[in-house]
């Protein structure tokens, strides 16, 4: 399974998504690439970090490491983006 850029972006979205990372919640950019094949792990923390700079995910620095979540603001986008990207529906969100 080869994903380009923006699949997984969307990849990165969902599984923020499934674990409720808005707001408050944060997760550590570890966390987060280790859901991905081996071969993409090393594409996830420069991804993590052209997100931040998007504006989809907010850093939150923790014990000297970084991590991230979700914008509550910008969850109907998330979701949209979701959908177009993968073809799945974040109904509960």
């Amino acid at each position: 399974m080869d994903l380009d850029k923006e699949q997984i972006k969307s990849r990165v979205l969902e599984k923020m998504c499934r674990g409720k990372y808005f707001g408050g919640c944060h997760v550590s950019v570890d966390d987060i690439k280790s859901g991905f094949p081996s071969h993409l792990r090393g594409k996830v923390p420069s991804i993590v970090d052209e997100m931040i700079k998007e504006g989809w995910l907010l850093p939150y620095r923790s014990k000297g490491e970084l991590h991230v979540y979700l914008d509550p603001s910008k969850k109907e986008q998330i979701k949209a983006k979701i959908k177009e990207e993968l073809s799945v529906d974040l109904f509960w969100i």
